[in-house]
């Protein structure tokens, strides 16, 4: 619970920081920039305006399985931090009880599979830009 409050808040409260005003500007720029296209080109602006459906289209794709890892590194993480706050705790009774080497173990493991989820994770969400890039070449192809 600890950890979802300030791991989880503290991205939520980053994301709309920084998206919010992206979302707005883009929005302004997406139709100023189309308001100068039409004027310029109307059938180059309608081979934009089928690239650019394919590129929401990659992104749908590929964020949604970004976001089921990015979970993933959320929920290991709040049970690292369980872990963590647990074991130092007790720490007196884990050496009473000789069970140094044991958390170390779990420690290792749950690490581990921080690690996993957060390779995966940015893995995959870091081929959105070479797709894009991939689909805006072909827009100036076209």
């Amino acid at each position: 619970i600890m950890s979802r409050a300030t791991n989880d808040m503290d991205n939520i409260s980053s994301t709309l920081q920084q998206n919010l005003t992206q979302l707005i500007t883009s929005i302004a720029t997406f139709f100023s920039i189309l308001w100068m296209m039409i004027s310029i080109s109307i059938p180059l602006t309608l081979w934009v305006l089928i690239i650019v459906p394919v590129s929401v289209i990659i992104i749908g794709i590929v964020a949604p399985r970004s976001q089921k890892y990015f979970s993933d590194q959320q929920r290991h993480l709040g049970l690292l931090n369980n872990q963590i706050e647990e074991t130092y705790a007790g720490y007196t009774i884990v050496r009473a009880y000789n069970h140094e080497d044991k958390e170390r173990q779990s420690f290792a493991a749950e690490n581990d599979q921080i690690y996993k989820a957060s390779w995966k994770a940015q893995f995959i969400s870091g081929m959105i830009m070479p797709l894009m890039t991939f689909i805006n070449n072909l827009g100036y192809i076209g």
